[in-house]
């Protein structure tokens, strides 16, 4: 019965029942999984949700200090929106934490939480106080308690400034000095250092820029006191020096009104001790600047200042005290909320590291307990899985046979085969006497048949590539008829072409000489016209001429009778008889060429009316000339477009021929290519070794298997 089941049905039963044993498997592991999962999960939901709770926790608390000191650094007021937003996920996790320690039954976990919350409420009021109090003491170097002391001080400098004028005190006694020395010994040294020293007193009052009340005072006393020495330094005298000793004493005394000695150091020593207190927050620095400013104050009290300027600075000192003090306080409340916040930040970090270390104890012995479960099932399954490999080799060995069975041989044997039909030899070896229905004997028959098909084809090959040589040949030679063809009419398309160029060259010439004939016929009538012109003007001048004539005649009588009637007057008449003379001269030179002008111009009448009847004569000629060129370049023009029309005709005839001798080479192309395609199917046939096939025998289509007579018309085609 497995015998005659299909290699499906033998492979789907094989892996059937394997399956099956691997889904048993699969059950166990999946039984086993899902409880192993059970417990992970309430694992999970309890102590590792304990644990996770706690170190969330723990690390909310470490961001609220880093909130904490981010503010105390920065001393921004966003930090306490980071700062509240982080504790209470604190006390969230810490909420989180009772239900499910109430639920395992951890109730000290419980009471932790529960104290984590009261710490941290405690936590949060202590960071709003400090933030209060910093708020009060300043945020910044302009706001609060601190932007008010730096007003103070501010006051305090620009107040005490005005009183730190030791060094013109000093340029004072110097002057003074240089100014008694040169009245009582006039030496240029003391004069020369009396300038130097005035011109550094200047450069320190203009030092010093806007000058007000008692400055402006020295400042006018000092010009007075220069203006004055240096007019003593010229006269000598004792008024000018009383002018000196004047100016010198109104410039002393706003000085003496102003001057406290060491000011500007005393005014540095209280702000050294307060820059040390800010910077180091030590009690010592506070009791150092009470010390400093009350020296500051007594130096006032002690030195010549006008009484008002004392009061005042008294009173900037005890402003000035006052604002510290209130600084300092405020410190100290920081100070103490501080505290309070270590205090609550060390009572929370224990209890969430206690509540993480207890849910890790919890979470350890669980996980034993479900690893213990986990092994036993899966060892189970480990069981069951081995079960189903042996069960699987036996039904690998059954198919494996029945798979031989139907091969029909041992694979080798049939890759071998395969391998030779592959690379061209059909006549391979069947050895045995394979069953037809496996596969081996299937190859055999397929073999044999392949060989019958192949030495057909062969043959009928052979045939085509003979065909297609004497295709190629007639094409040659077709071929190389139409090229002489086109070669003759592409000479007589040329022969044509130049008849063209010469008569269109003949009409050209023709039109030419037909438009110079118009011209020279138009010029000959025109100049006929000229010509008759010509002989009426010369009649006219011959009639002019015979006026002259008469003129020249009739003076030359006048100029006779003038030298007659000269000669009868004597002597006054001399020069009349000379003016006579030369008229009478000019009027027989006048009548000599009116004469030659007269026989002149009958000449020219003559010539005139002789080449006015030649071209009477000349005019018809050229006319008919003309007339003649006319008809000699209609006819040109005629023939030209008759040879036109025959060249475009052989035109058209060699592009004919050219389309044929091009056919001609294409077919002899296409039958070339036909040939070598014979040739190429000859050699691919001849991949396969068809010498030790059998001649096939004469069938009918009938006898032929399934898909033969498909095979044989294909060969064909």
């Amino acid at each position: 019965m497995f015998k005659n089941l299909s290699l499906k049905t033998k492979l789907v039963l094989g892996f059937g029942v394997v399956l099956a044993l691997m889904l048993v498997v699969m059950g166990i592991y999946q039984f086993a999984l899902s409880s192993t999962l059970g417990e992970y999960k309430s694992l999970l939901e309890s102590e590792e949700a304990i644990k996770g709770h706690a170190m969330w926790a723990e690390e909310a608390m470490l961001q609220c200090r880093r909130n904490e000191k981010d503010f105390l650094l920065r001393k921004d007021m966003k930090y306490m929106g980071t700062f509240s937003a982080n504790l209470d996920k604190v006390v969230e996790h810490a909420n989180a934490i009772i239900p499910i320690a109430e639920k395992v039954g951890a109730g000290n976990l419980a009471g932790e939480a529960r104290s984590i919350k009261a710490a941290a409420e405690t936590y949060r009021g202590a960071f709003a106080a400090m933030v209060a109090a910093w708020e009060r003491r300043g945020l910044d170097h302009e706001s609060g308690l601190q932007g008010a002391f730096r007003k103070v001080v501010n006051e305090a400098e620009k107040a005490f400034a005005k009183h730190q004028v030791e060094d013109l005190y000093l340029d004072l006694l110097l002057m003074r000095r240089w100014e008694k020395d040169y009245v009582r010994t006039g030496s240029q040294k003391y004069l020369e250092r009396m300038k130097a020293t005035q011109a550094a007193f200047q450069a320190k009052l203009d030092s010093r820029g806007d000058l007000t009340g008692e400055m402006a005072q020295v400042q006018q006393a000092f010009s007075e006191y220069a203006s004055a020495f240096n007019r003593y330094a010229v006269s000598l005298s004792a008024g000018d020096y009383e002018n000196v000793r004047d100016a010198s004493q109104e410039m002393e005394i706003p000085l003496k009104r102003l001057f406290v000695p060491d000011v500007k150091g005393l005014l540095l020593t209280v702000r050294r001790a307060e820059k040390d207190y800010l910077l180091r927050g030590l009690e010592k620095y506070v009791k150092k600047t009470h010390a400093s400013v009350d020296s500051l104050a007594n130096a006032f009290k002690n030195s010549g200042a006008a009484p008002e300027y004392v009061e005042a600075a008294v009173a900037i000192g005890d402003a000035y005290l006052k604002s510290f003090n209130a600084l300092v306080a405020e410190d100290h409340e920081i100070e103490s909320t501080i505290a309070a916040m270590r205090s609550a930040v060390h009572a929370i970090e224990p209890m969430v590291e206690n509540i993480a270390a207890h849910a890790d104890e919890l979470a350890e012995l669980k996980e034993e307990a479900t690893q213990s479960d986990g092994e036993t099932f899966g060892m189970t399954a480990v069981i069951v899985g081995l079960s189903a490999i042996v069960i699987g080799l036996i039904c690998a060995f059954v198919i494996g046979v029945s798979i031989l069975r139907q091969l029909g041989c041992d694979p080798k044997e049939l890759i071998k085969a395969t391998v030779e039909i592959a690379s061209g030899n059909l006549g391979v070896k069947f050895t045995g006497n394979p069953d037809p229905d496996s596969v081996y004997g299937a190859m055999r028959v397929m073999v044999e048949k392949l060989c019958a098909i192949l030495m057909e084809v062969a043959s009928s090959s052979s045939n085509v590539a003979a065909g297609a040589e004497e295709l190629s040949a007639t094409s040659e030679t077709v071929a190389e008829g139409a090229s002489q063809q086109a070669a003759g009419v592409e000479e007589l398309s040329s022969s044509v072409e130049e008849m063209v160029s010469s008569i269109s060259q003949n009409s050209e010439n023709a039109s030419e000489t037909e438009r110079i004939s118009e011209v020279a016929s138009r010029d000959a009538d025109e100049g006929g016209k000229a010509v008759k012109e010509t002989v009426e003007a010369m009649q006219a001048i011959a009639e002019k001429i015979s006026i002259v004539e008469e003129i020249a005649r009739q003076t030359n009588l006048l100029a006779l009778n003038a030298a007659i009637e000269a000669a009868r007057a004597g002597e006054q008449g001399k020069g009349f008889a000379v003016v006579a003379a030369e008229v009478r001269k000019l009027a027989e030179r006048s009548g000599q060429a009116a004469a030659e002008i007269s026989e002149l111009s009958v000449n020219s009448v003559a010539v005139a009316e002789r080449a006015g009847s030649m071209l009477e004569k000349m005019v018809p000629d050229i006319q008919k000339t003309s007339q003649l060129i006319q008809e000699i370049s209609s006819a040109s023009q005629e023939q030209s477009q008759g040879v036109t029309q025959i060249n475009r005709g052989i035109s058209d005839l060699d592009l004919v021929i050219q389309q044929n001798a091009s056919a001609s080479e294409e077919l002899a192309s296409t039958a070339e290519e036909l040939s070598g395609q014979a040739v190429q199917l000859q050699e691919s046939i001849s991949f396969f070794d068809i010498s030790r096939c059998k001649a096939p025998q004469k069938t009918s289509p009938r006898a032929l298997p399934e898909g033969g007579q498909g095979d044989q018309d294909l060969t064909r085609h």
